[in-house]
């Protein structure tokens, strides 16, 4: 792969930056929906997969037979309790995996603090609080967008972000992103 050719000498080569919370949290949300997609594609997690539904279906029968069935009140209660504890569970995991999310993106220095990402003619540079490392054009797999910012990713977990905020313009991010992705 070739280094991108930026249009025009007006194109910045150097971004400096600080991602929020907010933006730390919305690339560890998609960087976790990619991953959890690479699984599916796996026998063992479609295995999984069709475990939970068949879970899930049965409280749902069970719910359904004990208040049908039951009518008396032990049935309605139980069944109720089942199905509530159920909904419970399942709101639980949502908000769980969310604070945990911002937990990851609140502490960690990986993602947050400040950066600054050098295009140069034989790839990028990456500094931030953590460190530096440099990436030849052709060690970059994937570019994704997410909400504004630039997921630069090395392999399939290892990600550069770019926050929307080391743009001056739209025109400068969308410029920056093509020759990305052409790279």
């Amino acid at each position: 792969m070739e280094a991108p050719t930026l249009p025009g000498s007006q194109l910045r080569t150097v971004f400096e930056y600080e991602s929020t919370e907010a933006e730390c949290v919305a690339a560890l949300e998609f960087n976790q929906g990619r991953l959890n997609r690479r699984v599916q594609r796996t026998a063992v997690g479609q295995a999984l997969s069709a475990l939970f539904l068949v879970v899930w279906i049965g409280f749902i029968f069970l719910a359904l037979y004990l208040v049908i069935e039951h009518q008396d009140g032990s049935g309605l209660w139980f069944g109720g309790v089942l199905g509530a504890l159920s909904v419970l569970s399942l709101l639980s995991q949502l908000v769980l995996r969310r604070s945990t999310l911002r937990i990851i993106a609140a502490g960690s220095e990986a993602l947050r603090g400040r950066r600054t990402v050098i295009l140069e003619d034989g790839g990028l540079r990456s500094r931030g609080p953590n460190g530096e490392r440099s990436v030849a054009w052709n060690g970059i797999r994937s570019v994704e967008e997410v909400g504004g910012q630039i997921l630069i990713y090395l392999d399939g977990f290892s990600f550069i972000p770019i926050s929307a905020s080391a743009f001056v313009v739209a025109a400068e991010r969308a410029a920056i992103l093509a020759d990305l992705r052409d790279a």
